[in-house]
């Protein structure tokens, strides 16, 4: 898979753990689009594809509020919930 695309992976996606994928795994690519339209920058960059996998699953970004300054500490932990590992702790869907 080409690593662009593998930027944007959930950790359920990468094949390498047993969890079965469900549509919260989407919250986690959104908070990756998120944290790149904010910073400029991916949440983890390696032009290798096993590195970019092994972030998805063991490493934490760097909070965007400590790399944009200006940014209410609310929009930070809003995107650093959606980029949680456990499934747990991901954004789950607004109901009524």
């Amino acid at each position: 898979m080409p690593v662009e695309i593998l930027s944007y992976i959930s950790p359920e996606l990468t094949g390498r753990l047993s969890r079965i994928p469900s549509f919260r795994t989407d919250f986690y690519s959104l908070g990756v689009v998120f944290y790149q339209m904010i910073t400029g920058i991916l949440p983890f960059i390696s032009r290798n594809g096993n590195e970019i996998l092994h972030a998805h699953l063991a490493r934490k970004p760097t909070p965007v509020h400590i790399i944009r300054k200006e940014l209410p500490i609310t929009i930070s932990l809003v995107i650093s919930k959606l980029l949680k590992k456990i499934r747990t702790n991901v954004m789950h869907p607004l109901t009524d």
